[in-house]
């Protein structure tokens, strides 16, 4: 072993290595998708409603505008105008191979032994590949991070003022993909993990900070020019459903009077009889963004849904019990608790694969009626899209079936009729490149061994503690990068844990820096005694 190594180790750091890397990733994708066909992920349909619509003068989906972010549109959107499906999983498996190689290209920093077992261990974890089998933000998301988590590394070792503000530029860019990673503005704190000069320091933080906040708030104002709201994008104020006390306020009496008066009076609602109580007892997305769209259509998009807040308020203030907002599930949690199980969940559960969004042979017809709780209400996987949602896209759409969630008739939700002309030419044009998303069908036998193989990987919280037990016992070299990697890494989960909860698509993007950290940890050069080096 150690004379083949003597013989590849130079070898290791070569382009033709790099271009190796790349066809090796190429092949286990092609490997993975015998298992795991190519199938459209969450939220896409919005991504390319987000990206055919990003020219138009007046888009007829507003909401899509601002809720959503621009990168991960174009990186889905330019390859399905070049050819559709076929040219988009193209896409995506490039993307897979370049993240692989990005990744074991930093571990050179370390040592040519840890870029060698990083892109092993990179190319024999299902968990990283998964998302890149989706269209969806989660393989852009992946490949944007390792993009940040390569200029950390390299920024770490040779720190210049020029370095962190590119690296700042590329946080920013990861907060377009995915509006949580606005949280990696703490980047500008990575200076303090490197051993430097404060003023040094100082001027390496500002330099990312600046550019960070310079590149968010100049997409906050165009979003502000075009579309009336100074922000990056609204899913960080979009209101849970509010709890609600009867006759509470003023705005309570708002909200209600509208819900009883445009929803409740609707054939699907009157006919079951439902009562507020059952339609505020923890309704589901679909409802919840018919409320957001309400409360717009009161206090206009700028109000950022202050009519669900101050009726959140009201409940909160009054001495009367609230109407159910959750279904009766035993003592409830506190947040924190809550927050605290997710961390665990995502140090700790496999990376699987759901497979949710593969094609049916035939679509089933959903029943009109769902039960909870004992009590009636329309399903809202039978219903079409409500008229104060239509304008935030298929994110209130509660079916797969893409034809459920389009207005066959738009002119019935749109007075002006270029509106309604261009809605249904955008919704066209989703629906023709969907067509192909998902089509493929599994070999059943090797989705469960990549499954298995998913489940036996080590889980995240093992490769954590097998990195702290290395630093600690190597004093391995840039060590203080491994830190702050991790530590960007750690901020994003959280952050995702408090705003939403646990979901694996969360971990995708992010779980690698651990396994990385470990990898370089155990492997790479030790610090030499007395050193100085930017690596800390």
């Amino acid at each position: 072993m150690r004379a083949l190594w003597r013989r590849v180790e130079p070898w290791v750091a070569t382009k033709w290595a790099a271009l190796a890397l790349v066809i090796a990733g190429l092949a286990v994708y092609r490997i993975d998708a015998v298992g795991w066909p190519f199938e459209r992920g969450r939220d896409a349909w919005d991504y390319m409603t987000y990206y055919l619509s990003f020219f138009d003068a007046h888009t007829p989906f507003t909401e899509v505008m601002l809720f959503r972010t621009p990168v991960t549109p174009f990186v889905l959107g330019i390859p399905l105008s070049i050819g559709g499906a076929t040219a988009l999983e193209a896409a995506m498996a490039l993307l897979y191979a370049l993240t692989v190689l990005l990744w074991a290209w930093a571990a050179l920093s370390y040592s040519r032994l840890a870029a060698v077992l990083v892109a092993f261990v990179f190319l024999l974890s299902p968990g990283l590949a998964v998302p890149f089998h989706e269209a969806s933000s989660d393989a852009v998301a992946t490949f944007a991070f390792a993009v940040v988590a390569f200029g950390v590394v390299r920024t770490g070792f040779r720190p210049s003022a020029a370095r962190f503000a590119a690296l700042g530029a590329g946080a920013a860019v990861v907060a377009l993909t995915r509006p949580a990673y606005v949280v990696l503005v703490a980047g500008c704190l990575i200076p303090l993990c490197l051993r430097a000069a404060w003023r040094s320091r100082l001027v390496w933080g500002a330099a990312y900070l600046g550019v960070a906040l310079m590149l968010l708030g100049g997409w906050a104002v165009f979003n502000d020019l075009r579309y009336g709201d100074l922000t990056i994008s609204r899913l960080s104020v979009a209101a849970k459903p509010p709890s609600i006390v009867p006759d509470a306020g003023p705005a309570t009496k708002t909200l209600t009077g509208i819900v009883r008066r445009d929803v409740l009076s609707l054939p699907p609602y009157r006919r079951l009889h439902v009562s507020l109580a059952t339609y505020f007892d923890n309704p589901p997305e679909y409802e919840w963004i018919r409320l957001l769209g309400i409360a717009d259509r009161n206090g206009g998009i700028g109000s950022d849904f202050d009519l669900l807040r101050r009726t959140s308020a009201e409940a909160d203030a009054s001495s009367s019990p609230p109407l159910p907002t959750t279904e009766d599930t035993g003592p409830q949690r506190s947040h924190l608790s809550s927050v605290v199980r997710s961390m665990w969940w995502f140090a700790s559960r496999p990376a699987n694969r759901d497979q949710t969004h593969l094609k049916p042979a035939v679509w089933p017809i959903p029943g009109p009626v769902i039960v909870k709780g004992g009590k009636a209400r329309p399903n809202p996987e039978a219903l079409p899209p409500s008229r104060e949602a239509i304008t935030f896209g298929f994110l209130p759409c509660a079916s797969n079936e893409i034809a459920r969630c389009i207005l066959t008739h738009p002119s019935t939700a749109y007075s002006d009729p270029a509106q309604a002309r261009r809605y249904a030419e955008v919704t066209r044009e989703v629906s023709r490149w969907d067509r192909k998303l998902g089509t493929g069908r599994p070999n059943r036998w090797f989705a469960i061994q990549l499954d298995r193989l998913t489940r036996y990987f080590p889980p995240p919280w093992l490769w954590f503690a097998v990195g702290v037990v290395a630093l600690g016992w190597r004093r391995t070299r840039g060590g203080g990068v491994l830190v702050a990697l991790v530590g960007l890494a750690g901020i994003v989960l959280l952050a995702h844990a408090w705003a939403i909860g646990w979901l694996p698509a969360f971990g995708y993007p992010v779980l690698p820096a651990v396994v990385f950290a470990a990898i370089c940890a155990v492997v790479g050069a030790r610090r030499a005694a007395g050193s100085v080096e930017g690596g800390g």
